[in-house]
């Protein structure tokens, strides 16, 4: 399954691979990781802690938190006042790219005892390991954009 991924794809894998291994060796209940196109919002604290609070909260529990988007993907049912919303499809939607997240210690438990079978971009992967596990996906709204949602390609897309 899947496709042959570039170097920059297999480059980005082995960062996301490197901050699970290194939440998991120092024990991280908790990590965000943002990639370096990320757009960050002038209130990105503010932000960046109501939307861990939500998810936290959440019921049924989450186990994954996209705060990233990318190729115009957004959350349905949007109610004002809300930030976390999960995909009705069932477990393993909602992993809408990789530029930020925040990612629980388990599931990146869970996460690495399939990574290194790399057969997809990890975004992806995300998703395949995501239904495989029943990874429990929670997307926030208003999302975190990427430079390419702006037209600022990213190092994976090429520079024009």
């Amino acid at each position: 399954a899947g496709k042959k991924i570039t170097v920059p794809e297999l480059s980005l894998y082995l960062k996301h691979k490197y901050c699970l291994e290194e939440q998991v060796n120092k024990e991280y209940s908790q990590i965000l990781v943002l990639e370096d196109d990320s757009i960050i919002p002038d209130n990105f604290y503010d932000y960046l802690e109501r939307c861990v609070n939500e998810f936290n909260a959440h019921e049924p529990k989450l186990d994954y938190l996209m705060l990233g988007t990318c190729c115009g993907f957004k959350s349905k049912g949007i109610v004002e006042g809300k930030m976390i919303y999960t995909d009705d499809r069932g477990p393993g939607y909602g992993f809408r790219c990789s530029a930020a997240q925040v990612v629980n210690l388990d599931t990146a438990k869970t996460i690495l005892k399939h990574i290194n079978h790399i057969n997809w971009p990890y975004d992806w992967k995300l998703s395949e390991i995501g239904y495989m596990e029943n990874i429990k996906v929670g997307c926030a709204e208003p999302p975190i954009l990427q430079a390419s949602e702006h037209g600022d390609p990213s190092s994976i897309q090429g520079r024009r």
